[in-house]
């Protein structure tokens, strides 16, 4: 079988195209048709010789052409250019219910990893940032349910007790003395500028050698 030599995320998005086409009962020709048939259809001559190319990979799907299947089938835009697997909202809603702990988990370990670079960073000049848990009176989550509630009605409650707690991080030097304190907003706001900056920095490095190349952080 001869392989098949295209981008592989072009030849992806041709396979999900071919599969919906298939799932509606249609042929090229008969999709052609439909496209072409459109109240002001972008596309007024597509063929089924240029949904066979899109098909196979031969070349991407274009923006334009993206947004029709996308109405057409009736599924989610990312879908179709290949960004996730999730045909329809109801898709990811299902997912996110039938994994919200391990979802909370991944979260918790990204938001971790986050926090230890910063650490490691401070701790190179000899300060730290203290977490006052005295300042804050909410209950973290332990079981399904309170994941459950962590992503709806307390949303609100954690947000305020939270994220808008006055003082509830401390900077301090080597010698425990405070220099200067903040909300917990402040403080994530500090971590996700610097896991940024980080990225930022060993994308640049790694494109000196390898101009092509890109890290996308999980």
């Amino acid at each position: 079988m001869k392989s098949n030599k295209n981008p592989p995320h072009d030849v992806l998005c041709g396979e999900r195209l071919r599969k919906l086409r298939d799932k509606h009962g249609l042929t090229q020709a008969e999709l052609a048709e439909k496209i072409s048939r459109l109240p002001n259809s972008p596309f007024p001559n597509c063929s089924s010789q240029h949904l066979g190319y899109l098909e196979r990979g031969d070349r991407p799907i274009s923006s334009k052409y993206a947004i029709t299947f996308s109405k057409l089938f009736g599924v989610r835009l990312e879908y179709i250019q290949g960004e996730d697997e999730f045909e329809t909202i109801e898709d990811i809603r299902k997912y996110e219910e039938d994994n919200r702990a391990e979802i909370l988990t991944k979260s918790l370990i990204y938001e971790e990893n986050k926090k230890f670079a910063l650490k490691n960073i401070l701790t190179a000049y000899d300060l730290t940032f203290d977490f006052d848990i005295n300042n804050i009176d909410v209950e973290l989550p332990k079981t399904d349910d309170d994941v459950s509630k962590l992503f709806s009605e307390n949303n609100a409650r954690y947000e305020a007790e939270i994220y808008n707690t006055p003082n509830a991080y401390s900077l301090k030097n080597r010698n425990g003395e405070e220099l200067a304190s903040c909300t917990y907003a402040e403080y994530i706001d500090l971590v996700e500028e610097l896991h940024d900056f980080i990225w930022y920095k060993i994308n640049r490095i790694i494109k000196k050698h390898n101009p092509d190349y890109f890290i996308k952080e999980e």
